[in-house]
């Protein structure tokens, strides 16, 4: 995610090593997205220098200030107005699973979430 006159704006894809001289907007230690964007730039070997971390996801899209570009998962894109999205060159996955124990109640809200979780593992 990059701000909108960014010069990536116009590359229909980018790598991580194109990101290296970049100011990146991180989450602060201990999030999920973190680690996850820290161990994607280790195995394509390009070391991305944090300007700001925060606790609070939505503070990394203040890209559209032009301060820095961050690194956000598809599923986060709705949140992305004022600024442009570039999709990385190498797709990235991770599994996500769920256990409960027998004969616990199920509510509703989660019925809809497990069932919602087949639906995309089923689309992959």
């Amino acid at each position: 995610m990059v701000p909108r006159k960014h010069p990536l704006c116009g590359r229909p894809v980018v790598n991580l090593q194109d990101l290296r001289n970049e100011r990146l907007l991180l989450l602060k230690e201990g999030h999920c997205l973190r680690d996850d964007v820290l161990t994607a730039c280790t195995r394509a070997k390009a070391e991305l220098r944090s300007v700001f971390e925060t606790n609070q996801i939505e503070s990394i899209f203040e890209v559209r200030s032009g301060f820095g570009l961050s690194v956000v998962p598809e599923m986060a894109s709705s949140n992305a107005a004022g600024c442009t999205l570039v999709r990385l060159h190498k797709k990235s996955y991770r599994r996500i699973g769920y256990i409960r124990a027998r004969g616990h109640l199920v509510s509703r809200p989660m019925r809809e979430f497990t069932s919602w979780l087949r639906s995309i593992a089923k689309g992959q």
